[in-house]
């Protein structure tokens, strides 16, 4: 039995579709890549001073946010920013975030923050705070809500959603380094479960755009004080992050094959 609207639900402008969340993620992309190549900076110094980092990062996923908002807005879409009902999260699994989310933690508390000026600290945080929010509202917002369509179990988004996401995160560290290591694409595979992951525990977008921005924030100071092809992480510690993030994810979505995220569990 699915989900019915009621007479005080709000309809939407456009209706949620998978053409539709593509062409805006897309689209959310094409502005990025557009602002950063006409911005006139060499490619391989995008990730260099703070303020070539703002002109390429910064305002880039700036205007990207903007975009993404506005359709969001524009399309009256639900679901998107707040999940309706709460999928089921095994307590392992939940164990396993949290563990996850401390480690993010204590990667940005670890992080050599006496190697960034005082001037050029606000810059990092605004950069890591706009990388977060437009990945999570583009990837596990738009995308996630236009493939949560049709009766489709909610294996098929999450599994797409994180396919993308790693594609993404390794693509941006491609087009501002020289060369990808293998802890780069652990922690890409380890933070693209755990982010769906946190989304699902917690049923908002939120959660999952705070912790991307601490990431982001820790990676950045590191690549301040090492330089932009320095690893993010140690590669056997995202070697084992990634193995429990995925680990955790399939613990979750063994059960997703016949469950759908926009239908009442009462009603199921």
């Amino acid at each position: 039995m699915t989900y019915l609207l009621g007479r005080d639900d709000p309809v939407p402008r456009l209706r949620p579709s998978e053409i539709s969340g593509i062409v805006a993620v897309l689209g959310a992309g094409v502005v990025i890549l557009a602002l950063q190549f006409a911005s006139g900076v060499p490619r391989r110094t995008w990730g260099g001073s703070p303020g070539v980092r703002t002109l390429t990062g910064s305002v880039p996923f700036a205007m990207a946010a903007a975009f993404l908002v506005a359709f969001v807005g524009w399309s009256q879409w639900d679901a998107v920013w707040r999940d309706p009902f709460r999928l089921p999260v095994p307590r392992l699994v939940c164990l396993l975030t949290l563990v996850g989310c401390a480690g993010v933690l204590a990667l940005l508390l670890q992080a050599d923050w006496a190697a960034v000026p005082r001037s050029t600290l606000p810059l990092l945080v605004l950069a890591a705070v706009l990388a977060g929010f437009t990945h999570e509202l583009a990837l596990r917002g738009v995308l996630l809500r236009s493939l949560r369509v049709r009766r489709r179990p909610e294996i098929i988004g999450a599994l797409w959603t994180t396919v993308v996401s790693v594609l993404v995160q390794l693509a941006v560290l491609a087009l501002a380094s020289t060369a990808l290591t293998v802890s780069d694409v652990g922690a890409a595979v380890g933070m693209a479960a755990l982010c769906y992951l946190v989304r699902r525990m917690t049923r908002t977008l939120a959660a999952a755009v705070v912790l991307h921005a601490c990431w982001s924030l820790g990676t950045l100071i590191e690549r301040v004080h090492g330089g932009p092809d320095h690893p993010s992480v140690d590669a056997r510690v995202a070697a084992v992050g990634a193995i429990l993030a995925l680990f955790a994810l399939a613990l979750t979505l063994r059960g997703d094959r016949t469950r759908r995220a926009l239908v009442d569990p009462r009603l199921a």
